[in-house]
């Protein structure tokens, strides 16, 4: 069974995860001063230099935590 997620664009330039059309807490900002993206959620934060590590990483931090891994 493949779980489907969405990232929703929201106010501020932030991307929030969804599942299911519900909110997981996860995130991705975009800081243009340091021209990095942060992926926060779940009391952890983690920065990366695309957008495309940042929708991987967050993803697999939302996946390691339901795991419990």
């Amino acid at each position: 069974m493949e779980i489907k997620y969405e990232l929703v664009a929201s106010v501020g330039g932030v991307q929030l995860l969804t599942l299911g059309g519900k909110a997981t807490g996860y995130r991705i900002e975009h800081n243009r001063t340091l021209d990095t993206f942060e992926v926060s959620g779940a009391g952890k934060t983690r920065f990366v230099r695309r957008r495309s590590q940042a929708t991987k990483l967050v993803v697999k931090m939302f996946e390691k935590a339901v795991r419990g891994n």
